[in-house]
């Protein structure tokens, strides 16, 4: 059996807030729909096909999962402060997401890769560039993010090279600023020792995190998928990482 990657303690005390918080999100989105403003047109429409009832589940559903999505990007970067040497910064616009004082390295991390608009991600770069040339000097900053586009993974971290619409030309190519995948970064970031670079020791340590994770979940609330799903979820994780899947 492989090494834990999370200290139990500490991702059961995480996980236990996060459900907990959970219990009460439901009512919340439910309150926030009563005084949302509803296109009538909209509603008509989709009135008719899925009745009332279903209407206003199905804005339930598509508040939650928009709710929901917030505090999982909160508890992502979480995760990773779980980890020797890795700090959840202070949400300041100036400050990065995560530092890890032993790689040397600063993230600003994202669920997915496609989560900030193609126009604006030069901001990011722009934004890990004055970091690694002002207070975090020496440093290495990466625009990471838990899944790429296309259902691929990386197997190394590559250029972050942004377009620049107004200029019509990229950021230039700097070694100091570079772009990750989950896949890769969790591979680095699980092994102390590891460098930045492969081979890694842990190439499919993400696929870990994703199992200690879901299992925390259950232990506090989650209800266990049927037997048969199980499989279907583990693949469901495997898929996001390999279009041929």
């Amino acid at each position: 059996m492989a090494e834990k990657i999370f200290d139990e303690d500490g991702l059961n005390t995480l996980i236990k807030k996060f459900m907990s918080d959970s219990q009460d999100e439901e009512d919340r989105v439910r309150d926030a729909i009563k005084s949302k403003t509803l296109d009538p047109l909209i509603f008509a429409l989709e009135m008719v096909r899925e009745g009332g009832e279903n209407f206003i589940d199905g804005q339930m559903r598509y508040s939650l999962r928009k709710s929901r999505e917030m505090r999982l990007g909160t508890l992502k970067e979480d995760l990773f402060g779980l980890l020797p040497d890795w700090v959840v910064m202070e949400r300041e616009e100036s400050k990065p997401d995560l530092v890890c004082e032993n790689k040397k390295i600063l993230v600003e991390l994202k669920s997915r890769q496609d989560t900030v608009k193609g126009e604006n991600l030069k901001e990011v770069y722009d934004k890990l560039l004055r970091n690694v040339t002002g207070q975090w000097r020496g440093y290495t900053g990466f625009f990471g993010y838990y899944l790429n586009k296309n259902r691929v993974s990386m197997s190394a971290p590559k250029p972050f090279v942004p377009p620049d619409n107004a200029t019509g030309q990229r950021r230039p190519s700097d070694v100091r600023v570079l772009r990750a995948d989950g896949m890769v970064l969790w591979a680095i970031a699980t092994d102390p020792s590891q460098s930045l670079q492969p081979p890694y020791a842990k190439p499919n340590a993400l696929y870990q995190v994703y199992d200690e994770v879901i299992e925390a979940m259950q232990e506090h609330g989650l209800k266990q998928p049927p037997e048969n799903m199980t499989a279907d979820l583990a693949m469901l994780v495997k898929k996001n990482f390999n279009s041929k899947l």
